[in-house]
C-alpha cells in the first residue's frame, strides 16, 4: 500500500490556530520557524513559532520546520544558517527542515529586490549551499518552491539532490519537474475549527520512520546495548572448539577475545 498523509503548514498569519480542535483532523504539521526580514534583511523568528512547536509536543502532532529565505549573498547564507542551527537548538523534528523558496511578499524593500533580480544560477548556488550546511548538520532537509520556480528560476538538476515539497494546486500529484515526496496540493483547504484557508500537504515518505531511525532532526541514533561479557564466554567457548584450526586462526580468536574481556572489564567499571 502506498504510504499517504495529509497535514497543514503554519505560521503567524494563521494567528493562535487551535491545534487541539484539528489534532484529529491531521496526521502532522509543518511550521514555520522564521524568514529573513524584508525591511533589515536579517532573519526574524515567526512569532507563533515557539507556541505552535510547543502545542504540537503536547498534542503528539508531528512536526516539520520551515524557513523563508531571500539570501542574496553569501553573508546572508551564513547569517540565516546560523539563525536556522540556533532556533532548532534542543528540538526534535518528525518531518524535513525546509528551505522555502518563492517570490517576497514586499518587492519593494531592497533585500527583496535583490533577491529577485537574482540569477537562476546564483539563486540556485545561494540555496545548495543553504541546505548543505545544514544537512551537514545532521538534519533532514528539502526545499519547497513553487511551478515558476522550479521550471523557470532554479536550477532544478542542481537542487534535485535534495529531497523537494511542491506547491503544485492541481487535481493529481505533478510529476514535472520531478515527483514531489510532500505535496502543496491546495492553499483554500478548510478543516473544522478554523474559520480561514489552510495549505492542504499530502507526504507520501513516512518521515517519522525514517528520520528517527536514522537520528536525524534532534534524535540522534539509539547505541546498541552490548553484553560484554557475554561476548566474552562465547568467545572462549568458541576457542575450545577450535583446536583443530590453525595456530595462526587460534591466536588471532584469542587475541580478540582478550580484547572483549578488556570491555567486559572497562564497562565493569563504569558502572561501579
Amino acid at each position: 500500500m502506498t504510504f499517504k498523509q495529509f497535514g497543514i503548514d503554519i505560521s503567524k498569519y494563521q494567528g493562535e490556530i487551535n491545534l487541539t480542535a484539528l489534532k484529529s483532523q491531521i496526521d502532522f504539521a509543518i511550521i514555520r520557524g522564521g524568514y529573513t526580514g524584508y525591511g533589515a534583511g536579517t532573519p526574524t523568528v515567526d512569532e507563533q513559532f515557539e507556541r505552535n512547536y510547543k502545542l504540537c509536543e503536547v498534542l503528539s502532532i508531528p512536526k516539520g520546520y520551515y524557513y523563508l529565505s531571500i539570501a542574496s549573498n553569501d553573508a546572508m547564507v551564513e547569517a540565516e544558517y546560523q539563525f536556522i542551527l540556533k532556533q532548532l537548538e534542543g528540538k526534535t523534528f518528525d518531518y524535513p527542515i525546509i528551505i522555502d523558496i518563492e517570490n517576497c511578499a514586499n518587492a519593494p524593500y531592497k533585500h527583496a529586490q535583490a533577491w529577485l533580480s537574482l540569477s537562476k544560477a546564483e539563486r540556485t548556488r545561494l540555496m545548495d549551499i543553504l541546505m548543505t550546511k545544514l544537512e551537514a548538520q545532521g538534519l533532514y532537509v528539502m526545499f519547497y518552491c513553487n511551478y515558476e520556480y522550479a521550471t523557470q528560476k532554479l536550477d532544478f538538476d542542481t537542487l534535485k539532490k535534495h529531497d523537494f515539497w511542491y506547491a503544485r494546486y492541481v487535481d493529481v500529484q505533478p510529476t514535472v519537474p520531478k515527483t514531489p515526496n510532500l505535496w502543496q496540493y491546495k492553499s483554500n483547504g478548510r478543516l473544522t475549527g478554523y474559520n480561514s484557508n489552510l495549505d492542504f500537504n499530502y507526504a507520501f515518505v513516512d518521515y517519522p520512520t525514517l528520520i528517527k531511525k536514522l537520528g536525524f532532526n534532534g534524535y540522534g541514533v539509539e547505541e546498541e546495548e552490548v553484553d560484554y561479557k557475554a561476548l566474552y564466554q562465547e568467545a572462549l567457548k568458541e576457542n575450545e572448539l577450535l583446536e583443530k584450526t590453525t595456530k595462526y586462526q587460534q591466536e588471532k580468536l584469542a587475541k580478540i577475545a582478550e580484547e572483549i574481556k578488556d570491555l567486559a572489564n572497562i564497562m565493569e567499571s563504569d558502572n561501579k
